[in-house]
């Protein structure tokens, strides 16, 4: 991505790089994040594959289809007709109008158990002064009193919700319904946008605002993949801090300590899951498959995805197998389980390593992992690159363990950023000291640890 296009897809708000056009976000590299973080920021905060069809652990709030007033329950239509006698919304200069709204504003946060990231009333003042969107006041029709805002941003192809704030002690005239049904007619139905965005999934502080707009406005849940990027600065800290993230809740209501967590739970997310293992056994039943589909579909992109097959009697077949390579990116198999993908696959005539190769061309595999017994295993890279071990001599007193303990060394290692060949060389070793132990899961040596 060259910089034009990454500065393009990318704004700097508050110390944090994000996506400025959610639907046309693009998963980027941790280099196209480095250039990123050289303009300034402590962090990128990637966010890709828009509104995808499993439910992720992060999304935007979006309402895409035509707001239609009927559609909304009984009580809402009630509020809303309520609202609209007692409040009148109208598009208002931002600046003329910026002590009314630094009023809501401050009333509003003066409520909030965690307030979470309050502006003074100069950084306030200078965020109206430099913004470019629209401004719309809901004023009570008595009084002409402000008693609520709501601040848009148009974007490429939609409509950001950005801030929203409302006196609560106005609650009474429904300042929330009156500016919604006014944005959501104006932006949807009057200008014809695609979608109005409210934000992401709030993580640093719980809110009923966005339960409001799904139940209330028929807003949905628009599901993204979520990648963190650190500048140097702050990196090291996170890392170093993550394990204490549970401790750490216990003071969250101290502000400092909040912001914190809030930091870490994105960061949780993001790592999600790191490595999955799964095979072919396991999905003999169509809702344990379909399952286990669901669950490595919703694995962030860079997360290692293990298929070790076990052909065991009849469980197996051709779909399940090659459905299998589709979705892993590490691949575990055996020199008799090599032989009946050979055949079922139609690989006739060629030989053990040209077998691997295919299998590694044809599913876009990072890694092949072959073991032969006692002839020794070797790893097969997307680069073309091999490695072999020798399987070393021991005296066996329980087999229990070893593969899986091979495929779990091996991975450890891989996270954690070693050489394959070095991966590969911790991963017989383990294996080998497993088979010299009784019991699946005995104690390894510290000098055999990832």
């Amino acid at each position: 991505m060259n910089d034009d296009e990454l500065f393009s897809h990318f704004t700097l708000y508050r110390g944090v790089w994000i996506a400025t056009t959610p639907h046309q976000s693009k998963k980027i590299t941790r280099e196209d994040a480095t250039r990123l973080l050289k303009k300034g920021g402590l962090m990128v905060r990637n966010t890709y594959d828009f509104d995808c069809e499993e439910e992720t652990e992060f999304w935007y709030v979006v309402k895409d289809a035509p707001f239609v007033f009927e559609d909304l329950s009984a009580n809402s239509r009630k509020y809303v007709k309520k609202a609209n006698r007692r409040c009148i919304v109208k598009l208002i200069d931002g600046l003329k109008n910026k002590e009314d709204l630094w009023n809501v504003y401050r009333t509003a946060y003066s409520r909030y158990k965690n307030p979470d990231n309050i502006l003074s009333q100069k950084t306030f003042f200078e965020d109206i002064r430099m913004s470019n969107g629209e401004y719309y006041g809901a004023f009570c029709r008595e009084s002409s009193v402000m008693a609520g805002w709501m601040y848009c941003e148009r974007r490429d192809g939609y409509v950001e919700a950005m801030k929203a704030k409302f006196n609560p002690l106005f609650k009474h005239v429904r300042p929330s319904a009156a500016l919604f049904y006014f944005v959501l007619d104006y932006y949807l139905n009057q200008k014809q946008i695609p979608y109005i965005c409210t934000g992401t999934r709030c993580l640093n502080h719980k809110t009923n605002v966005q339960e409001y707009q799904f139940d209330k406005w028929h807003f949905r849940k628009a599901y993204c993949r979520l990648k963190v990027y650190y500048s140097p600065k702050i990196g090291g800290i996170v890392r170093m801090i993550y394990p204490f993230r549970r401790l750490l809740r216990c003071f969250d209501s101290v502000t400092f300590f909040h912001r914190v967590n809030g930091l870490l739970k994105m960061e949780e997310i993001a790592r999600n899951a790191r490595a999955v293992c799964f095979g072919s056994l396991a999905q003999r039943n169509v809702v344990s498959r379909e399952n286990i589909r669901k669950f490595l579909n919703a694995t962030p992109e860079d997360c290692l995805r293990i298929c070790d097959i076990n052909l065991r009697q009849q469980f197996y077949s051709k779909e399940v197998l090659e459905d299998s390579f589709c979705i892993c990116n590490i691949l575990k198999i055996n020199d008799e389980e090599l032989v009946v993908v050979n055949r079922m696959f139609g690989y006739d005539g060629l030989d053990m390593r040209q077998t691997c190769e295919k299998i590694v061309q044809d599913y876009h595999l990072k890694l092949l992992v072959l073991t032969c017994g006692t002839n020794g295993s070797y790893v097969f890279t997307d680069d073309g690159l091999t490695s072999f071990q020798d399987t070393p001599k021991v005296e066996v007193a329980d087999t229990v363990g070893a593969g899986d303990s091979f495929t779990g060394s091996f991975c450890a290692c891989i996270i954690n950023g070693k050489p394959v060949q070095e991966a590969h060389k911790t991963a017989v070793q383990v294996s080998a000291f497993v088979c010299t132990q009784n019991g699946a899961m005995p104690i390894v040596p510290e000098k055999l640890k990832a």
